[in-house]
């Protein structure tokens, strides 16, 4: 034999007290005094976030080294410079840092890998 269901009864419902009026403002100023606190913990977070936000900029700022620089002339200004390696680990070229130069490289491969079922130089 199995256990049976306990049959619920309904509550009773509240006897309506027709003398006592319950206010309404109660609700209104609770819901007043939640938009208040949740003004409040926006205005408080957007302020740390202000003055966390100009704490890492002052940490950007760089200052200026008085000492004499390293590195004087660059570029086109020391002839020495002109020449300089071309895209390293490619191929071994060289190429001038002037504006119409002429690109010179030698470029290396395995002829086993170049053939009709290898890869083709293009």
């Amino acid at each position: 034999m199995g256990r049976q269901r306990q049959v619920q009864k309904p509550e009773k419902a509240p006897k309506m007290q027709k003398d006592k009026i319950i206010p309404r403002d109660n609700e209104n100023s609770s819901s007043f005094v939640v938009s208040i606190k949740k003004t409040i913990i926006m205005v408080i977070i957007a302020i740390a976030m202000y003055i966390a936000g100009k704490g890492y900029l002052e940490t950007r700022v760089t200052t200026p080294y008085d000492e004499h620089k390293v590195v004087t002339e660059s570029g086109l200004m020391i002839p020495d410079r002109y020449w300089g390696s071309y895209r390293p680990g490619n191929y071994f070229g060289l190429k001038t840092r002037e504006f119409h130069s002429p690109v010179v490289g030698l470029m290396w491969y395995f002829p086993n890998r170049v053939g009709p079922d290898g890869i083709s130089i293009r």
